[in-house]
């Protein structure tokens, strides 16, 4: 919900505040759409390893897009930026929670 308003250049900076909540509850949508703001500077300054974080935890909860942007970005980023992503991935890992399990669009 807030992801959408936020890729399209709308929402708020409280909708920046609660996708980060939700993303950090470890909702794969909520991470793709992070991984997606921080790849493409939308609402957020471009930071590679914050996408990469994202993304990948995206992608280990079940996000097709999120592996294949991942991919993507492994093509663009720099060995240290991808270790400092993962490192970051590493901290932020939560299990993703039962009720979004199945659920597998964007917000």
């Amino acid at each position: 919900m807030y992801g959408k308003g936020l890729l399209k250049g709308g929402g708020t900076p409280e909708s920046l505040v609660w996708l980060r909540k939700a993303a950090e509850q470890g909702l794969p949508d909520a991470q793709y759409n992070l991984g997606l703001m921080s790849y493409y500077g939308r609402g957020v300054t471009v930071d590679f390893s914050e996408a990469y974080c994202w993304l990948t935890l995206s992608a280990e909860g079940g996000s097709t897009d999120a592996a294949s942007l991942l991919e993507e970005l492994s093509t663009k980023i720099s060995s240290q930026a991808r270790e400092k992503g993962l490192l970051l991935a590493k901290s932020r890992r939560r299990p993703v929670p039962k009720m979004f399990k199945d659920k597998r669009e964007p917000c």
